[in-house]
């Protein structure tokens, strides 16, 4: 009786092949995982940069329509007719302060800083020239009280807890065209900024604050960016009422 042997030619994998798939199959993970980081990031960015471009459109229309906003406990208790007499001009803004990196806020303006006791009487050019920002919600030591508060004007506050951040306000220069200055070098470099709007005025009223106080400007960029600072997103804000996002 004849007996055949079979050899068995599946043989397994070396050490040194295991190491090789290892690392292939390492260096394929981590470059899509990396490469969704970036995705990601950029589509949290952009969500961003959207965000803000929305809320001054919001404030726009608010303003436009004459809309009353919807005051807190604490401003009504304080009195509702140092805040909205019933006179009141339908006026909204957001404000950035280069000190919270990581928020913004949408407010609307109080009579008493933005027009005169004439206000019947009072020209668009008076309307205007007072139409500034003067609560404390960004100020050192007063922040804390926050949206809602007797003496804020503050109405909602956003926060950006993605690590994104606005790391840059900008006025006089452009983040993007021929005369490209994303780095406001050659612009003014601001310590606040509030974009406003006064009914019946669609166009912005923009003033910054570059540590000499607070001036009207035509036109004003923001920079937001990534927490490793890899990507970048600019919103313009223009006199004319335009918002744009780059």
């Amino acid at each position: 009786m004849k007996i055949f042997k079979f050899k068995n030619h599946n043989k397994g994998m070396t050490f040194i092949e295991l190491i090789v798939v290892i690392g292939i199959f390492a260096a394929i993970s981590g470059t899509v995982l990396f490469n969704y980081r970036d995705f990601s990031d950029g589509i949290k960015l952009q969500n961003l940069s959207q965000e803000i471009a929305l809320q001054g459109k919001r404030a726009q229309t608010l303003a436009s329509q004459g809309r009353r906003p919807v005051l807190s406990n604490a401003q009504s208790t304080n009195g509702i007719d140092n805040f909205l007499p019933f006179n009141w001009v339908s006026s909204y803004g957001i404000a950035f302060d280069s000190n919270f990196q990581d928020r913004f806020i949408f407010y609307f303006n109080s009579p008493e800083y933005y027009f005169d006791q004439t206000l019947t009487d009072g020209t668009p050019d008076e309307l205007r020239v007072n139409r500034s920002l003067d609560f404390f919600d960004f100020a050192d030591g007063n922040y804390q009280a926050g949206c809602g508060s007797a003496t804020s004007e503050c109405l909602e506050e956003f926060l950006i807890t993605d690590g994104s951040r606005i790391d840059l306000i900008c006025a006089n220069s452009e983040p993007v065209g021929p005369n490209a200055d994303p780095e406001c070098t050659e612009g003014v470099l601001l310590n606040t900024l509030h974009v406003s709007y006064t009914r019946p005025f669609l166009e912005s009223y923009i003033l910054g604050d570059d540590g000499s106080g607070l001036s009207e400007l035509a036109y004003a960029f923001i920079r937001v960016t990534t927490q490793d600072g890899d990507q970048k997103r600019y919103i313009t804000f223009w006199n004319t009422g335009q918002i744009s996002v780059n």
